[in-house]
């Protein structure tokens, strides 16, 4: 059939609750994994710059729950909105971020 996805392309591999938010210091990511994979978690501005790509959880990482604090310290993030860029192997979820100092 021409334009038609099955419900399985649908699903998605991972998902993800990030709180406090608005967040002042640190912010904290939950991670679902359906399968072990490749993981990038960065922030970017409202214009789409990169401001920082947190280290802390960036890489392979296995199936299962993960919670990591990514600290917003020293990074040169000032208040204002930005997007946390959740890249699961070829899947990317956004989810907005309030930075209030």
């Amino acid at each position: 059939m021409i334009g038609s996805v099955a419900a399985d392309d649908l699903e998605s591999k991972f998902d993800l609750n990030v709180f406090p938010n608005p967040a002042n210091d640190f912010l904290i990511l939950d991670l679902q994994l359906e399968e072990t994979a490749d993981v990038r978690v960065s922030l970017h501005s409202v214009l789409g710059q990169k401001v920082v790509e947190f280290s802390e959880i960036n890489g392979r990482q296995s199936e299962g729950k993960h919670s990591v604090s990514l600290s917003l310290n020293g990074k040169g993030i000032s208040d204002g909105l930005y997007f946390l860029i959740v890249q699961v192997g070829e899947e990317q979820k956004s989810v907005k971020v309030n930075v209030v100092r």
